[in-house]
């Protein structure tokens, strides 16, 4: 799959969220390395809760949530939501380093 097709497909899982979409596309594009692939949407489980990572590169286990104008309502839970991805991210790292921007 060549990457316009990948980020085409990528970008699809994200309707309605247009700042998403935006943060998504440009990281990707400045990144410019073919070998490191994103996924949109993450989805993991921890302590019996789903998530979904709105962007995550598993080829450096990076995770990157774009806090949009929801998130300012439901501050406390996203607290624990980011603290249960970070530790997600550190099991499935091998050194425990996984990063949650």
């Amino acid at each position: 799959m060549d990457k316009l097709e990948y980020v085409i497909k990528t970008l699809s899982r994200t309707r309605r969220k247009d700042w998403e979409n935006y943060v998504v596309n440009a990281v990707w594009n400045r990144l410019n390395d073919w070998g490191v692939k994103p996924v949109s949407q993450q989805y993991i489980r921890k302590n019996g809760k789903g998530y979904l990572i709105d962007l995550y590169f598993p080829q450096v286990n990076i995770g990157i949530e774009c806090d949009e104008a929801h998130h300012l309502r439901c501050e406390g839970v996203d607290h624990q939501r980011e603290i249960d991805i970070i530790d997600y991210l550190d099991q499935v790292s091998e050194g425990g380093e996984g990063r949650f921007i």
